[in-house]
């Protein structure tokens, strides 16, 4: 899984919650147990995945 292949949407019960965009349902990607640090893993996911997207993707073909 890339992170064009998903969403991180929100924090639940101290989870981070996302979409699968491939077939559009939503998973656990983070089990964390404290919602103080699954927000800092999404805070973190989201930075990351903006700043992975925003780079011009190599060819490799």
């Amino acid at each position: 899984m890339t992170p064009d292949d998903f969403t991180a949407l929100r924090t639940e019960h101290g989870n981070v919650i996302a979409l699968d965009r491939r077939d559009n349902q939503e998973f656990v990607l983070a089990e964390c147990h404290s919602p103080d640090v699954a927000a800092f893993i999404l805070d973190a996911v989201r930075f990351h995945t903006a700043r992975t997207r925003s780079l011009p993707h190599e060819n490799n073909h």
